[in-house]
């Protein structure tokens, strides 16, 4: 019975996204009984599964999302450095003299 359901719910997938793969998809986030997502190992675990299916700009907006939320929680500053090659030198300067423009001293 197990089976047959588990293919039943492959074919609905399937056909509601016009798919030809035998892989059966994960429904969007909004289809997911609440309480599958209630501890955050099992939430953790259905957003690992579900990153290998987003674009590459949706995975670098999630990958900004969890640097915010880190950034957030640790109680830290983001200073955004000018990208010219020399970005770590700049981020040095600053945490030394201050001011990123002696990234060259």
């Amino acid at each position: 019975a197990k089976a047959h359901h588990a293919h039943k719910v492959v074919e609905e997938r399937r056909s509601s996204r016009n798919c030809n793969s035998m892989v059966a998809i994960p429904p969007p986030p909004s289809a997911i009984d609440k309480s599958y997502t209630h501890s955050p190992s099992a939430k953790a675990r259905y957003e690992e599964v579900n990153r290998k299916y987003m674009s590459r700009e949706d995975k670098i907006e999630d990958g900004l999302k969890l640097l915010q939320d880190r950034v957030a929680f640790i109680k830290v500053k983001v200073v955004h450095m000018q990208d010219d090659g020399n970005c770590q030198f700049r981020s040095l300067a600053f945490e030394l003299f201050g001011d990123e423009k002696y990234h060259h001293a």
